[in-house]
C-alpha cells in the first residue's frame, strides 16, 4: 500500500487593478506585496492598471500596498488572509492636487518606461526587478543612479530587440529625405559607437 500524504496546498495568485475613480486604469503603479513567505515582492502596474503575484501560498496573512509619486490611493493598503487560490486586491488612484515629484525619479518607473519607449511593450518581471534593483543598489548617491540610468538606457538601446524593432522601422521613415532625422542620426550613432568600441 501507498503510503498516506496529507494534501498540499496549491500556488495561489493575488492580482488586481488599479484605476481612476473614472474607471480608467494606472500603469507604472509599483506595488508591493508583503507576508506570508514573502520578506517582501513587487511589481508593477501594466498598461490597463492590471498587476498579478503568482505562486502565492494560500493560508498566508498578506498586505498588498501600491505607491506611485503625485498619487495617493483608497484603500493605501489591503491586508488579508489567502484562504482561495485566487483574491483580487483592486484600488482607486487619486492624483495629489501638488505635483511634488517626477515619476521618472523613482527606479520602478524608470525601468518600465525604458521597456515603453526601447521595446514597445511591458516589462517581463525578471527584467523589470533586474534593472530596478541595479538603481536601488545606489541608495542616495545621486551620482551612481545618475550613472546607472545612463547605463540602463544604454543597454536598451544597444539590446537586440530594440535593433530589431528599429530595422523594421527605420527604412520607412525615410532618413534620407529628412524625416525623423534625430532617429535616424542617434541610430546611425549608435552603429558607428558599435563599430569602433
Amino acid at each position: 500500500m501507498g503510503e498516506i500524504t496529507s494534501p498540499t496546498a496549491a500556488p495561489a495568485t493575488i492580482s488586481g487593478v488599479v484605476t481612476r475613480s473614472d474607471g480608467s486604469p494606472v500603469g507604472g503603479v509599483s506595488v508591493n506585496l508583503s507576508g506570508g513567505h514573502f520578506g517582501g515582492v513587487r511589481t508593477i502596474t501594466n498598461g490597463n492598471g492590471q498587476y498579478r503575484f503568482d505562486n502565492v501560498e494560500t493560508d498566508g496573512f498578506y498586505i498588498v500596498t501600491p505607491g506611485l509619486a503625485n498619487y495617493s490611493f483608497s484603500p493605501a493598503s489591503r491586508a488579508f488572509t489567502l484562504l482561495s487560490n485566487k483574491t483580487d486586491a483592486v484600488f482607486t488612484a487619486t492624483a495629489n492636487a501638488t505635483q511634488t515629484e517626477n515619476p521618472l525619479n523613482v527606479g520602478d518607473f524608470f525601468v518600465r518606461q525604458q521597456y515603453l519607449d526601447f521595446l514597445g511593450r511591458e516589462p517581463e518581471q525578471a527584467g523589470w526587478l533586474y534593472w530596478s534593483e541595479q538603481l536601488s543598489s545606489c541608495g542616495l548617491d545621486q551620482n551612481c543612479v545618475r550613472q546607472k540610468r545612463i547605463e540602463i538606457s544604454a543597454a536598451f538601446f544597444k539590446s537586440e530587440e530594440f535593433e530589431a524593432e528599429w530595422q523594421l522601422r527605420l527604412p520607412a521613415l525615410s532618413c534620407g529625405a529628412g524625416k525623423a532625422v534625430d532617429v535616424c542620426r542617434v541610430h546611425r550613432r549608435s552603429q558607428e559607437s558599435d563599430r569602433w568600441g
